[in-house]
């Protein structure tokens, strides 16, 4: 998947039971995270690299949830490499 990476965060502690501030909390660490590998990725050389600027969040609310997103995750490589073997 050379093109987009998936994730599940754990955001838990005092001050974070609103939706609204899981979401900024979110944005918080999303925006360290993109900021310390670009400049590693860059210092390793790959100076065009970049990230798109938005990302795409969802609330996991149940344990179904959860393992339905873990199953999704490590399913992804497997559904790129059929699109990639049917495309060519």
């Amino acid at each position: 998947m050379p093109d987009h990476m998936h994730g599940i965060l754990w955001l838990s502690g005092s001050g974070f039971s609103q939706e609204d501030e899981h979401r900024a909390a979110l944005g918080v660490v999303i925006g360290r995270f993109k900021s310390k590998s670009t400049k590693s990725i860059r210092t390793s050389g790959y100076l065009g690299f970049d990230w798109q600027t938005r990302f795409h969040d969802r609330i996991l609310r149940s344990p179904e949830e959860l393992e339905r997103a873990r199953i999704y995750i490590r399913q992804n490589p497997v559904r790129w490499a059929a699109r990639k073997k049917a495309g060519s």
